[in-house]
């Protein structure tokens, strides 16, 4: 596989925002069926509400060429999350992803990290 992907960000005090386009070549040693092309874009945004509770969103939108089949694969995926800091080691996680065929889900994840 190879692979480029460049990207922008911009850091302020309580929010950050970058974007990545990304493109790459996957060619398979066996079988040339599967060589695809790819392209895309991802977009991140994140805002500290508070200094224990951020909030975040990412989207991403990719094509994918399957040149030796004849099909071209188009998706559209996204997120948002909702981070609340209990301690210096306890957090919690509540998200959501999903992509353009309506299959969503939720997360809630409990961390404990000791750091």
């Amino acid at each position: 596989e190879r692979r480029l992907e460049l990207g922008w960000q911009h850091t302020g005090d309580r929010f950050t925002f970058a974007v990545s386009p990304f493109a790459y070549q996957a060619r398979y040693v066996d079988s040339g069926a599967l060589d695809h092309d790819g392209r895309g874009i991802r977009v991140d945004a994140t805002w500290s509400l508070r200094p224990s509770l951020v909030l975040d969103a990412s989207a991403m939108h990719d094509r994918i060429d399957y040149s030796n089949l004849g099909d071209v694969n188009t998706s559209r995926r996204y997120g948002v999350g909702l981070r609340k800091q209990f301690t210096r080691n306890w957090s919690a996680r509540l998200s959501s992803t999903g992509n353009r065929i309506e299959q969503d889900a939720f997360y809630l994840g409990v961390t404990y990290a000791n750091r």
